[in-house]
């Protein structure tokens, strides 16, 4: 599907609407960009307040808490 629409893009003759849907692309593009930056800061955020406020005894590698999730 992903390459037949990148194939229609090359084959259309019609520039004007070429250059609109890369102008389009590309603002949806940094939208999305921004979006998954601010995903990852409040994801490291929260787990830095975990990691903060579990106690130090009961904290595991993160590799143990990786299988320990995929186990659940």
């Amino acid at each position: 599907m992903l390459e037949r629409q990148v194939r229609a893009v090359h084959d259309h003759t019609d520039t004007e609407a070429i250059a609109k849907l890369c102008g389009t692309l590309i603002r949806q593009n940094h939208h999305q960009q921004k979006l998954l930056q601010q995903a990852l800061k409040r994801i490291m955020e929260l787990e830095i307040i975990d990691e903060v406020e579990s106690p130090s005894e009961q904290r595991l590698p993160w590799w143990q808490q990786l299988f320990a999730r995929v186990k659940a």
